[in-house]
């Protein structure tokens, strides 16, 4: 996010946002640790060709955000029942989601792990006031309300150069394809 608003915002939200309690998940059990399952993933976008790649860090304050696009604490892992909620800068430290606004819907988003691509596909996005904290919910736009699918949650500022309000991209999880050993 540009021009240091908004990070710290919607961090808060995602690190302090409910989530229901491994026993009450549908599907297999997360990652004793989803927060390092989020520093090895890597992102793509086949729309924005095959140089688009961009590692996930961990945290979405000032400092990681000018590392590469920032899982937000305490938001799902890859593939993992509930919301993964990635920030991203558009216009600066390589901007990420510069191109965010030219994704459709059914446009794949691609997140790579050691031993899985979980495909995401974009059914719609919005643009938010910075305030709007519900959209990195577990269940965005509905906090305390338990998971039942896998999502993906790209936030970015709106306009370009802006720092006015929030450009959000909403995905769920379509597939699940094992990687090769050594990766892509």
């Amino acid at each position: 996010m540009d021009r240091d608003a908004g990070p710290r915002t919607l961090g808060r939200a995602a690190a302090t946002a409910r989530t229901p309690s491994p026993s009450r998940r549908p599907g297999p059990p997360g990652p004793p640790n989803p927060s390092r399952a989020a520093r090895s993933a890597r992102i793509r976008v086949p729309a924005f060709g095959p140089s688009y790649r961009y590692t996930v860090v961990e945290g979405v304050g000032v400092a990681d955000l000018r590392k590469g696009p920032g899982h937000y604490p305490g938001s799902a892992g890859p593939g993992k029942v509930g919301n993964m909620a990635i920030a991203g800068h558009r216009t600066t430290y390589g901007g990420p989601f510069e191109r965010n606004g030219e994704l459709e819907r059914g446009d794949e988003i691609l997140v790579d792990t050691a031993t899985t691509t979980y495909v995401y596909t974009v059914t719609k996005h919005i643009v938010v006031r910075p305030s709007r904290t519900d959209v990195v919910a577990p269940v965005p736009g509905k906090p305390g309300a338990a998971p039942r699918k896998a999502m993906l949650t790209l936030t970015t500022c709106h306009p370009k150069f802006s720092a006015a309000y929030r450009l959000v991209v909403f995905a769920e999880l379509a597939d699940r394809d094992p990687r090769p050993a050594g990766g892509r």
